[in-house]
């Protein structure tokens, strides 16, 4: 799977765990400090990347709790970034 594709998958994964629309969901968008996205929203999230990618973005996570400035590309990026 390619960064673009799995950044398409996230897009669309927070779109459906939080409501929002894909429109706002631009690349460099804090996840928790602008979407509002709180660590439940943040498994929701996990959980909807799981379904349409097959990985468990949540165990990629365990040692490591996203951080405060994390946005959709970062997110995109360090789970590409595992993939390797």
């Amino acid at each position: 799977m390619t960064q673009a594709e799995l950044l398409t998958h996230v897009q669309a994964s927070i779109a459906a765990a939080i409501g929002a629309e894909l429109s706002e969901l631009t690349p460099e968008k804090k996840i928790f400090e602008e979407l509002g996205v709180d660590s439940v929203d943040f498994l929701d999230i996990s959980y909807e990347i799981e379904l349409r990618t097959g990985l468990d973005v949540a165990a990629f996570f365990e040692d490591h709790e996203p951080v405060g400035g994390l946005t959709i590309q970062g997110l995109a990026e360090a789970i590409h970034g595992r993939l390797s």
